[in-house]
């Protein structure tokens, strides 16, 4: 019984570590989506100055040396969104493999808890008929002195 409690109460720390757990899979969640909506407004700012960079494109070629300049620079910034980006899917992915664990555990505690319960109430049913037993030899015993 002992060790019933023991499995019991390692159980409820699982229980609470992985619900920590789970409240940090959700904050980082939050700010990956966060991420991913500012760096889609980024896309969608640089989408829609496509145009400009296309006149930027043309003063380049026409020896515009300010237009050069913007052009590498719209350049190096779509680099470092595309990279943000792939670092947001990546860390998105971490996150839902964090959460599939997280879920699986869960699982095998209620598994476990399910286990427990049923050894419980085999206990109890042996418990009523070893105090049944029990008062029966007490009474013989008290019927004979």
């Amino acid at each position: 019984m002992t060790c019933q409690l023991e499995h019991v109460d390692l159980l409820k720390a699982n229980l609470i570590e992985y619900e920590e757990r789970y409240e940090m899979c959700k904050r980082e969640n939050l700010e990956t989506v966060a991420q991913l909506e500012r760096l889609s407004g980024e896309f969608e700012r640089l989408k829609t100055g496509f145009a400009d960079v296309r006149e930027l494109k043309s003063g380049f070629e026409d020896g515009n040396y300010s237009a050069m300049f913007l052009f590498i620079a719209i350049k190096v910034e779509i680099e470092t969104l595309r990279e943000a980006l792939e670092q947001a899917k990546q860390d998105r992915d971490r996150l839902r493999a964090d959460v599939d664990r997280f879920r699986s555990t869960i699982e095998g505690i209620d598994a476990e808890l399910d286990l427990l319960r049923a050894s419980n109430r085999n206990l109890c049913q042996e418990n009523e008929k070893m105090a049944a037993v029990i008062d029966r030899l007490v009474f013989r015993c008290n019927s004979l002195f």
